[in-house]
C-alpha cells in the first residue's frame, strides 16, 4: 500500500483496502473493525517473498489487459468510468464506507478516482469494476490495482450496505482474481488485519493462502497470496 494521499498509482489508503460484503468487512483500524469495508496489501518493507517496489517493468509485461466486462452467476462486472459518478459517489460518501480519507464528500474526488481507473486499464491493463446484480441494481465495486507489490497486483472491493451478507464480495473477488490471473499475473495479493475474520474467510474460500505477517504503524497485517507460489512457499501458514 501507499501512504495516505501519496502514490499516483494507489487510490486507497492503508486503512481502506479492499472490501467484502460479509457482516464485518475488512476494517483496517481496531475501532472500525465492524464498520470499514476496505482491505488492501500494505507492505511495510521489502522481503524475499514480497517483490521490491523498484522492480517495475513495462506496462502489460504480465500479458494482456483484464477484460472491460465479465459476468458471474449473479453479477455483471464492468470497468468503471467517470460516467458512473452518480452511482459510485453515493457509495463512497455514505457512512460506514471509506476510500482515501473517506467517506468522500466532494464528487470531484470520486470523478478523479474514476478517471484514474480508466487510465490504469489503458496503461497497465488492471481493471476496477462496478458490480450490478441481475435486476440491474448497483451492488458495489471490485478490482485490481498496483500498490507496493511491484508489478504484482492487489485486489480490493466495497459492497453497498443493502447488499451485505449475500456473498457478493466473495463472488466478485473470485471473478477479479481469475481475470487477473488470466491476464498473466501469476501472483495476486490481499492483506487483512488478523481480527477481520470475515475477510479471512472470503479470501481463503477463493484460494488465497496466508504466507506471512508484518506489522505496520496500526498493528499486525497478514499477507495472503493467490497463485502457485502461495502453495509451495515454505513460509505458508498451516492455519
Amino acid at each position: 500500500m501507499w501512504a495516505r494521499g501519496q502514490r499516483a498509482d494507489a487510490d486507497l489508503t492503508d486503512d481502506h483496502p479492499l472490501a467484502c460484503d460479509e457482516s464485518t468487512l475488512m476494517p483496517m483500524s481496531g475501532t472500525a473493525v465492524k464498520e470499514m469495508w476496505w482491505f488492501r496489501a500494505v507492505l511495510a518493507e521489502p522481503s524475499s517473498l514480497l517483490p521490491h517496489p523498484s522492480n517495475r517493468v513495462s506496462p502489460y509485461s504480465a500479458g494482456v489487459a483484464m477484460p472491460v466486462q465479465t459476468r458471474t452467476t449473479r453479477l455483471r462486472l464492468r470497468l468503471l468510468d467517470p460516467g458512473d459518478l452518480d452511482i459510485v459517489h453515493p457509495l463512497f460518501s455514505s457512512t460506514g464506507h471509506t476510500v482515501g480519507d473517506g467517506p468522500v464528500a466532494n464528487p470531484a474526488w470520486t470523478r478523479e478516482w474514476l478517471e484514474r481507473r480508466q487510465q490504469r486499464h489503458a496503461e497497465i491493463g488492471l481493471a476496477w469494476y462496478g458490480l450490478w446484480e441481475q435486476s440491474g441494481a448497483f451492488v458495489g465495486t471490485c478490482g485490481a490495482f498496483l500498490g507496493r507489490c511491484g508489478d504484482e497486483p492487489e485486489i480490493g472491493y466495497e459492497i453497498g450496505t443493502a447488499w451485505r451478507s449475500r456473498g457478493f464480495a466473495t463472488e466478485a473477488a473470485r471473478a477479479v482474481t481469475e481475470a487477473a490471473h488470466a491476464a498473466g499475473h501469476a501472483r495476486i495479493w490481499a492483506t487483512i488485519r488478523p481480527a477481520n475474520l470475515a475477510s479471512v474467510r472470503i479470501v481463503r474460500s477463493i484460494g488465497y493462502h496466508l504466507v506471512q505477517s508484518e506489522p505496520d504503524s496500526k498493528g499486525d497485517l497478514d499477507y495472503y497470496l493467490s497463485g502457485a507460489a502461495a502453495e509451495s512457499d515454505p513460509r505458508r501458514s498451516a492455519s
